[in-house]
């Protein structure tokens, strides 16, 4: 059986924010590539994350992916969720 991190991380690739219920949410922030002209090197583009407790109410996004790739209902893919928390 899968864990809660891998489904999280699955959407954190295609979604700015997954809301994990009575928890917080996770969001990706963009990070343009800079060049260092004194060293001559390129950091590429990047995402990075940051959480925010404040926001625990769910929007059914991760519910609903966890529900279709388990193959399982809505309700039961939130009681996965509410026991993993």
């Amino acid at each position: 059986m899968l864990d809660l991190a891998f489904y999280i991380r699955n959407l954190l690739y295609n979604h700015e924010v997954v809301i994990i219920p009575g928890l917080g949410a996770l969001l990706t922030k963009y990070k343009p590539a800079e060049i260092n002209t004194s060293d001559n090197s390129v950091t590429p583009p990047s995402k990075y994350i940051v959480f925010n407790c404040t926001l625990t109410v769910t929007d059914g996004v991760l519910a609903n992916y966890i529900a279709l790739q388990k193959t399982i209902s809505i309700q039961e893919a939130e009681l996965y969720i509410e026991r993993e928390v």
